[in-house]
């Protein structure tokens, strides 16, 4: 389970999220698949990228600062660009993943549990942050 608090106002021209439900997404159970999640970046027909899911199935993700927004990590989802006419800032948010203890983690950095978590002071919680900004930027 994804989740976003949102720092800022999302809106279409501050660089909203958005997601495809469900029922626009003939790939959502099969995460096996190349295609699930993934553009083609040479189609059969010629150059340039394939999306293989309709377009308007779409939806974007608008809300106020403070806003909590979940979504299933199966979910096709992404972040836009600001557009020139946007207000004064991007969006501000920031996301956090829930997975079940038992499921595939990674071994260099396991879930924390509950206890490791309330355990925390204000300079660790940062750092996991940065940690987490920093594991981003990579993708």
């Amino acid at each position: 389970m994804l989740r976003s608090l949102v720092g800022s106002e999302m809106c279409i021209r501050d660089s909203c999220m958005y997601v495809l439900p469900r029922e626009f997404d003939g790939f959502y159970d099969a995460d096996h698949s190349p295609t699930h999640m993934h553009l083609q970046e040479k189609p059969s027909s010629g150059e340039g990228r394939m999306i293989w899911f309709p377009l308007e199935g779409i939806r974007p993700l608008i809300g106020d600062a403070g806003s909590l927004m979940a979504w299933s990590g199966c979910a096709v989802h992404w972040g836009s660009a600001c557009q020139k006419a946007a207000a004064v800032r991007a969006r501000a948010s920031m996301a956090f993943v829930f997975r079940r203890g038992d499921a595939v983690h990674d071994d260099e950095n396991p879930p924390l549990t509950k206890q490791q978590v309330d355990s925390l002071d204000a300079r660790q919680r940062l750092d996991l942050v940065v940690l987490q900004r920093q594991s981003s930027d990579k993708l």
